[in-house]
């Protein structure tokens, strides 16, 4: 069964998020309590999603593959971007990979590391393969007021790079390392 979510038939749901780059990761960021993911995601060139980002995503841990379909479209503010997601089967995931995985785009691999932090999670995600050594944290907001008050515990040292298109994973798909 083949779907195409750019025929609206998923709701609408704004995506929140500010990002920053830890220039100097150390494992002990990460607490033994925070719950980490596996995370495969193949960027697609769907037909009839010109604006689009659309991607696969194969998520493993905790004992579970989950698999993901997402389409992302910006809007004015680059913190806020709509991203409607939805759950698909392996077969869909493989069959999306096969059918219109994007020849010039790499499958970003990473680690994601959720830890808690008051009343929301932190992302913290650790690349591997082509992007080996970058590593940046996300934290997801409900409301612009949230987001703008929001200050990363120091411990971190993150630069935010929220509004740096090098930093979005289609980019670090496509072009690879950032260089600063």
């Amino acid at each position: 069964q083949s779907i195409t979510m750019c025929e609206n038939d998923t709701s609408q749901q704004d995506e929140m998020e500010r990002k920053w780059r830890i220039p100097n990761f150390s494992p002990s960021m990460v607490p033994r309590t925070s719950r980490n993911f596996r995370i495969t995601q193949v960027y697609l060139d769907m037909p009839g999603c010109p604006d689009t980002e659309c991607r696969v995503r194969k998520q493993e841990g905790e004992g579970q593959r989950v698999f993901t379909y997402t389409e992302k479209s910006q809007t004015d503010n680059p913190a806020v971007r709509i991203a409607p997601e939805r759950e698909i089967t392996q077969d869909e995931y493989i069959e999306r990979i096969a059918n219109y995985a994007k020849p010039s785009f790499e499958p970003i691999i990473k680690t994601r590391c959720k830890i808690p932090d008051g009343n929301g999670v932190l992302e913290l995600d650790i690349f591997d393969d082509f992007l080996i050594g970058l590593v940046v944290v996300e934290r997801e907001f409900q409301s612009m007021e949230e987001m703008e008050a929001y200050v990363l515990p120091e411990h971190f040292g993150g630069i935010e790079v929220t509004k740096d298109e090098r930093y979005f994973n289609a980019h670090l798909s496509r072009f690879g390392m950032p260089h600063d």
